[in-house]
């Protein structure tokens, strides 16, 4: 039987608060088994999903856009215009990053000149 694991043990190894967690299962974004005693119950599984929302998030994917988009591998068969839509998706966030990119790029070196042009005013 494979392992399960409390929402405290999720919470202390992925180091999400219980409360973002039951945020997750009231959303459907991640969806754990129940107990009798209706506690929730993480496979492996949902220990990837957590993860890989994590990652996402970092990447500053909402969790609309992840609960929209990412449900996929659930699928028992999966529609290969969904596949492409997806694609789609995540070829329109790539571009959108390397915009934001550039912008921090430009920021910085507009910081560079500041601080350069601060330091000769002293000097």
């Amino acid at each position: 039987m494979e392992k399960q694991y409390s929402i405290k043990e999720v919470s202390r190894i992925l180091g999400i608060s219980k409360d973002t967690l039951r945020y997750y299962d009231r959303i459907g974004i991640v969806s754990p088994s129940r107990e009798h005693n209706s506690y929730r119950r993480y496979s492996r599984d949902d220990l990837v999903d957590l993860m890989n929302i994590q990652i996402m998030q970092y990447a500053d994917f909402t969790l609309e856009e992840i609960k929209g988009k990412f449900q996929f591998h659930r699928m028992q068969s999966v529609d290969p215009a969904y596949c492409e839509e997806v694609a789609d998706f995540l070829d329109a966030k790539k571009a959108e990053t390397r915009k934001k990119i550039a912008h921090l790029e430009k920021v910085s070196q507009l910081l560079d000149v500041a601080v350069e042009t601060l330091r000769d005013l002293n000097h």
